[in-house]
C-alpha cells in the first residue's frame, strides 16, 4: 500500500504543475490592446507621444518598459514608468513623451557590448537592452538622431586629440574623444524621420509580459497652437501700442508676430476659422476675420523667453488705427508664423487705453558683485531694503494691544538696524510710533481705547540702516485691513515712492557678452534684490560629428565662440588646436584679398554683394587679429597654454553679465528703460563680472573666537603642566572601578556597547577613548570584555584601542579580538543581539557610550532584569531620559566627551577642557553684556556677530 502511494504522488505534483502551468498561460496571454503612437501636435517637431491602456492589477504589474529603434526590427530600451503593482494606476491610461534630449548611453548602467533581453516578448523584433558604450555602435547610431555627450571641463580641453578627416571640401580637422571621457551621452529626434515604439510590462517577479505591437511615428513640425495669451495697450498721448505675451506651448520655432485690432462683431466668425483651424492642413489657415480687421504691426521674434515684449510706434503701424474714441468696438488679436510657414492665431484680452502717466515707473536699481562667495553671484538691489505688514491681531480683550508681524524685503547689500513704525488713521491723525530696536519681524503697538477695532488703519514704515545715523526720511505707506473671515488684520497695499507695488513685476533682462538681452527672471517689486546665480561650467557639451573608424575617437567640431564684437558682430571662434586657427586666419586673409580683385563686366548688384561680403570678412580679421586673446596665443607654446589663454578670455565674457529692467503689470501696460528721460541709445551695456573672495568678513567674531580660544588652550597648558587642575567628580566615572570590580568578584563579563556612531562623529571618537581606559581596567582585573558592533568601520578601531589598552597592561595574552566583533547594522537586529548577550553571557556591568536610538530602552531594560552594572553616556537628548530611569549611572552632554580628559588625566586632553571652560564662562558674559545693551538699543554687537 505504501509503495502504491508512493508512486502516486509524483502524479499529483505533476498535475499541480499542469494546473498552474495553465494559469500562468493566462496571465501570460495578457497583452496591451490600445497602444498609439503620435506626433506630439502643434509644437516645432520636438517629439512623440506614446499611449497606451494599462493592464488589470491583477497581472502585478510594476513597471513598464519602453522601447525604441530607428528599424522595426530591432529596438533598444528607452526608459521606464512605475506603478504600484496592489492599486494599478488611477485614470486608465498612462502617457510617455519622448521629446528633446533624452539620456542615450549612461556610463554606470550602459553595457559594454550590445545585448539582447533575455526575455523576448515581441513578435518579429528584437528587444536589446540600453544602447551599449561601444564607439562602433555609436556610429550606427549618429546618422538616426541628433546626438551631444556632456564631458567635464577640464577633459574637454585637456583630452582632446586632433583627427584629419577627408571630404570633397578638403581635409577637415575634428577634435576627438574617448567616449569614455563623456558622463553621458544624450539624443534627440530628427524631423521627419520614422521612429519605432513598442511597451512591455513587467511583474513584480520580473518576468516580461507579450510586448504591444511595434508601432511608428515620426516628429512634425506642426502648426503652432493657439493658446498664446496677450494683452495690449494704447497710450493715447504717444500714440502708441505696447504688447506683453506668452507664446503658445511648443512655439519655440515662431519667427513673426502680427497684432491686430478685429471688431467685435467679427468675433463668430474669428471663432468659426479657429474651429476650421483646427482641423485643416497645417499649410492652410482660414483667417477671413483678417479682412474687416486692422493690422497693426509686423514684430519679428526679438528673443527667446517665456514673456515677450514690444511695442509699435506711429511709423510702425501698417494701416490707420481708428479715433481713441471707437477702440472700445475691437479686439486685440495675435496671429503668429513659425519657420515652416504655419500661421495661427490667439483672441487678446481687453485692450487697455492709458496715458503715458500710468506706465509703472521703473526704480533705481544697481548691479553688485556678491561679497563673501566664491565669484558665482551678482546681485541686482532695488533701492533700500523696507519692511511690510503680513498681517496682526489683538492681544487683549480691551482691543487696545495689537501684535503685529511683518517682513523684511532686503536689498542684498544694506542691513536693516533700527525699525520706525507710525500709525496713522485714515484721516491722517497719529495714532501711536514704535522703534522696533532689533528687527525680529513682531512688534506690539497699543492702539487708544475706544476706537472701533475693526477699523483699517495706515502705517508708514521707515528704515535706519547699519552705518546710518538718523532714520530716512523715505517710508513705506501701507493699508492695513481687517477680515472678518479670519478675525485679523492683513497687510494690503504698499506704496513706496507714490507706486503701489503689490501688483507689478519687475522683468530682468540680462545678456553676456556673447548673446542678446532676454527676459527670464521676473520678480514681484515688494522684492529689494534679485541674486543672480552664475555658476562656473562644469561640463561642455559638443554636438557628436561622427566616429573616426581608425581610431574609434568620437569627433566634434574643434572651435568654440570666445568673444564678439559689439560694434560689427563679428566674431572669434578659435579651434582647440592653436595652428589651425592660425591657418584660419590666413585663409581669410586670403579671401579677402580674392574679393578685392573686380571681376570683368560686374553687375552693380554682383558688386554690392562682393563688398558686403568683404567689409564682413575685414571687420572680422580686425576684431581677431587684434583682440587681446589672439596676440597673447600667438607666443604660446603648445596647445595646453593657447587654451589656458582663450578659457579666461571665455570666462571674462560669458560670466560677464548687463542687465535691462522692465516694470510691468502683467497685463500689457509696462515701461522700460527707454521711457526714462535721460536714456542714451547710444549708450554701451555696462558689464560686470563676479569675482571671488578669499576670506568672508561676515565671520570677523568666528576668528577673534577662535584665537581667544588658542590663547585659552595654550594657558590651560601652562596651568596644566605646573598645577593640578581641579575637575568636578563625575559619578558615573568614579564609579567605573566599582562596576568592573563587581564583575570581577562575580567572575562574570563586561560589554561596552558603541552606539550607532560613524568615524566621523565625536560621540563615536569619545566612545573609543573611553572603551581604551575600560580596556585597560579589564586587562588589570583579568575579566573579558565584550563589543558588539553595528558599523563594521567602527570595528578596526574599537580592536585597535582594546589591543593598545591590553599591550599597556602588560597583558597582550589576555587579548581576544573574537569578542569585539560586528553583529549588525539593522536596528532592532542589532538590539535583539545586545540583548542576548546580556543573558547568554550573565553580563555584570555593561556600559552604553554612543549614539542611540528607540533600541536604548529595550536595552537597558534587559539589562536591568539581568541585574547587571549599566552605566551611560550619550549625546542623544531623546534618549537621556530612558537612560536616566534604567541605568545606574548616566552621563550627560558634554560630561560623555569631557570622559576621556577625566579618565586619563592626560595633561594635553586635561588643558582642552579647562580651555572649554574658560570659553564658556567668555560666552555667558558675551550674553550678558549683548542682552543689556540690545535692551538699550545699541545692536553693534548683534551686526558683529554672524547669522547662521
Amino acid at each position: 500500500m505504501r509503495r502504491y502511494l508512493f508512486a502516486l504522488v509524483p502524479v499529483l505534483l505533476t498535475a499541480l504543475l499542469l494546473l498552474s502551468g495553465c494559469g500562468g498561460d493566462v496571465k501570460k496571454d495578457a497583452r496591451i490592446q490600445e497602444f498609439t503612437v503620435e506626433d506630439i501636435p502643434n509644437d516645432e517637431g520636438a517629439g512623440i507621444q506614446l499611449k497606451w491602456t494599462p493592464l488589470d492589477k491583477s497581472q502585478r504589474v510594476i513597471q513598464y518598459n519602453i522601447y525604441r529603434g530607428f528599424s522595426p526590427d530591432s529596438l533598444f530600451y528607452l526608459s521606464k514608468i512605475e506603478v504600484d503593482p496592489d492599486v494599478g494606476v488611477v485614470g486608465g491610461s498612462l502617457n510617455y513623451t519622448d521629446q528633446g534630449f533624452g539620456l542615450l548611453i549612461e556610463f554606470e548602467t550602459a553595457p559594454g557590448k550590445l545585448k539582447t533581453e533575455k526575455q523576448q516578448v515581441a513578435d518579429g523584433v528584437t528587444l536589446f537592452k540600453t544602447i551599449p558604450r561601444d564607439p562602433k555602435f555609436l556610429a550606427e547610431v549618429l546618422p538616426h538622431f541628433m546626438v551631444l555627450g556632456d564631458i567635464p571641463v577640464q577633459k574637454y580641453y585637456n583630452q582632446a586629440k586632433r583627427v584629419e578627416q577627408e571630404s570633397p571640401e578638403g581635409n577637415q580637422v575634428f577634435a576627438g574623444y574617448r567616449l569614455s571621457a563623456f558622463n553621458a551621452v544624450f539624443a534627440r529626434l530628427l524631423d521627419e524621420k520614422p521612429y519605432y515604439y513598442c511597451v512591455v510590462p513587467v511583474t513584480e517577479t520580473g518576468k516580461f509580459l507579450p510586448a504591444t505591437e511595434v508601432k511608428h511615428a515620426q516628429a512634425t513640425n506642426n502648426r503652432p497652437d493657439a493658446t498664446a495669451i496677450f494683452y495690449s495697450s494704447y497710450l493715447e498721448d504717444k500714440n502708441e501700442f505696447r504688447f506683453e505675451w506668452t507664446p503658445p506651448q511648443g512655439g519655440n520655432d515662431i519667427v513673426a508676430w502680427q497684432p491686430w485690432l478685429m471688431p467685435r462683431n467679427l468675433l463668430p466668425l474669428f471663432e468659426q476659422n479657429q474651429k476650421a483651424n483646427a482641423t485643416a492642413p497645417d499649410s492652410i489657415f482660414h483667417a477671413v476675420w483678417q479682412v474687416g480687421s486692422i493690422p497693426i504691426a509686423q514684430i519679428p521674434t526679438p528673443y527667446r523667453g517665456q514673456v515677450l515684449y514690444a511695442k509699435a510706434v506711429s511709423e510702425q503701424f501698417v494701416a490707420p488705427i481708428p479715433p481713441v474714441t471707437s477702440l472700445a468696438n475691437y479686439i486685440p488679436v495675435l496671429s503668429y508664423m513659425d519657420v515652416k510657414g504655419y500661421w495661427n492665431a490667439a483672441l487678446g484680452r481687453e485692450l487697455v487705453i492709458a496715458q503715458s502717466s500710468d506706465l509703472p515707473k521703473l526704480p533705481h536699481y544697481e548691479v553688485l558683485d556678491k561679497t563673501n562667495d566664491k565669484g558665482d553671484n551678482l546681485i541686482i538691489s532695488f533701492g533700500r531694503p523696507f519692511a511690510f505688514v503680513s498681517q496682526a491681531a489683538w492681544k487683549n480683550k480691551a482691543n487696545t494691544k495689537l501684535r503685529l508681524n511683518y517682513d523684511v524685503s532686503e536689498n542684498g547689500h544694506q542691513s536693516i538696524s533700527k525699525l520706525r513704525f507710525r500709525f496713522f488713521e485714515n484721516d491722517g491723525t497719529l495714532l501711536k510710533e514704535v522703534i522696533e530696536t532689533h528687527p525680529d519681524k513682531t512688534i506690539f503697538a497699543h492702539f487708544p481705547k475706544g476706537r472701533d477695532p475693526h477699523k483699517d488703519f495706515r502705517v508708514e514704515i521707515s528704515a535706519l540702516l547699519v552705518g546710518e545715523k538718523k532714520f530716512s526720511d523715505i517710508a513705506v505707506s501701507q493699508i492695513v485691513s481687517w477680515e472678518e473671515s479670519s478675525s485679523r488684520f492683513v497687510g494690503a497695499d504698499l506704496s513706496n515712492h507714490d507706486q503701489v507695488l503689490n501688483n507689478i513685476y519687475y522683468d530682468i533682462f540680462s545678456r553676456d557678452r556673447l548673446s542678446d538681452f532676454s527676459p527670464g527672471m521676473r520678480i514681484g517689486a515688494l522684492s529689494r534684490s534679485y541674486d543672480h546665480t552664475i555658476s562656473y561650467p562644469s561640463s561642455e557639451n559638443p554636438l557628436f560629428t561622427m566616429v573616426d573608424p581608425k581610431t574609434n575617437l568620437v569627433l566634434v567640431d574643434p572651435s568654440f565662440l570666445v568673444a564678439i564684437d559689439e560694434e560689427t558682430g563679428a566674431g572669434f571662434e578659435p579651434s582647440l588646436f592653436k595652428k589651425d586657427t592660425v591657418a584660419e586666419v590666413e585663409e581669410l586673409e586670403a579671401q579677402i584679398n580674392e574679393l578685392k580683385k573686380a571681376p570683368k563686366n560686374e553687375s552693380p548688384k554682383a558688386e554690392l554683394e562682393r563688398m558686403q561680403q568683404l567689409d564682413e570678412l575685414v571687420a572680422q580679421q580686425t576684431f581677431v587679429l587684434e583682440h587681446p586673446a589672439y596676440l597673447a596665443g600667438k607666443d604660446a607654446k603648445n596647445d595646453r597654454v593657447w587654451r589656458k589663454i582663450m578659457r579666461r578670455e571665455l570666462d571674462m565674457n560669458s560670466r560677464s553679465y548687463a542687465y535691462k529692467l522692465l516694470v510691468t503689470d502683467g497685463q500689457g501696460l509696462w515701461s522700460d528703460e527707454e521711457d526714462l528721460p535721460d536714456h542714451d541709445p547710444s549708450k554701451k551695456p555696462e558689464f560686470m563680472h563676479p569675482e571671488n573672495e578669499w576670506f568672508d568678513t561676515t565671520k570677523w567674531a568666528t576668528l577673534i573666537a577662535s584665537i581667544i580660544m588658542g590663547i585659552m588652550v595654550v594657558v590651560a597648558l601652562y596651568r596644566a603642566r605646573r598645577f593640578d587642575l581641579y575637575i568636578r567628580p563625575i559619578a558615573g566615572l568614579e564609579e567605573l572601578d566599582n562596576a568592573v570590580g563587581r564583575a570581577t568578584e562575580m567572575g562574570r563579563p563586561v560589554m561596552f556597547v558603541p552606539g550607532w556612531g560613524t568615524l566621523g562623529d565625536p560621540c563615536t571618537i569619545s566612545a573609543m577613548m573611553i572603551l581604551n581606559q575600560i580596556a585597560k581596567k579589564t586587562a588589570e582585573y583579568d575579566i573579558r570584555i565584550i563589543s558588539p558592533h553595528v558599523d563594521y568601520f567602527v570595528l578596526p578601531l574599537a580592536q585597535e584601542m582594546v589591543l593598545t589598552a591590553y599591550n599597556e597592561a602588560g597583558r597582550t595574552d589576555a587579548y581576544n579580538a573574537e569578542d569585539i566583533y560586528f553583529v549588525s547594522d539593522s536596528q532592532f537586529a542589532f538590539s535583539a543581539a545586545v540583548n542576548g548577550i546580556t543573558v547568554r553571557e550573565k553580563v555584570a556591568t555593561i556600559f552604553y557610550m554612543g549614539y542611540f536610538n528607540a533600541e536604548a530602552l529595550l536595552m537597558t531594560e534587559t539589562g536591568n532584569q539581568a541585574g547587571a552594572i549599566q552605566i551611560a553616556a550619550s549625546d542623544a537628548i531623546t534618549q537621556i531620559p530612558f537612560f536616566i530611569t534604567t541605568c545606574d549611572y548616566t552621563l550627560i552632554g558634554e560630561e560623555f566627551y569631557a570622559a576621556s580628559a577625566y579618565l586619563s588625566r592626560n595633561i594635553e586632553l586635561v588643558s582642552m577642557l579647562k580651555a572649554q571652560d574658560y570659553f564658556k564662562l567668555l560666552i555667558v558674559v558675551s550674553v550678558i553684556f549683548g542682552t543689556i545693551i540690545s535692551t538699550l538699543g545699541i545692536n553693534f554687537l548683534l551686526n558683529f556677530l554672524p547669522v547662521e
